[in-house]
């Protein structure tokens, strides 16, 4: 093979690439992430202390809890999307947060109210 054959040959590569792709000279190939919110199910709760409960990401994040929370014997066990949460034992307001993986400035907040009386 020449090299003007295979100049040719990989010219008509590219453009079959191209087309497959759905490029062409007035339609540019665009990389648009998918950058969506994150958002955590459920988005509020009440719990008794020393209740377990999970909660649901609608991506993978990255979850972290509030020092209140480890410190009053609280506990988080986070996984991609879901995380497992163990209420304190004392009452108060605690918070659990996810951050997007793949979009720093997505994040999402649960609030999360630990109280005696609480079904």
């Amino acid at each position: 093979m020449h090299i003007s054959q295979g100049l040719l040959l990989a010219g008509c590569l590219a453009v079959c690439l191209l087309s497959l792709i759905g490029c062409s000279n007035n339609d540019p190939l665009t990389v648009v992430p998918s950058l969506s919110k994150v958002s955590i199910e459920p988005p509020a709760l009440t719990m008794k202390p020393d209740t377990t409960t999970t909660f649901t990401a609608n991506q993978i994040v990255h979850w972290t809890t509030d020092l209140e929370t480890l410190s009053n014997d609280g506990k988080m066990i986070p996984s991609a999307t879901t995380a497992s949460y163990t209420a304190p034992k004392n009452p108060g307001y605690y918070y659990l947060y996810a951050a997007s993986t793949e979009d720093a400035n997505s994040k999402a907040t649960v609030e999360i109210t630990v109280a005696m009386g609480t079904p």
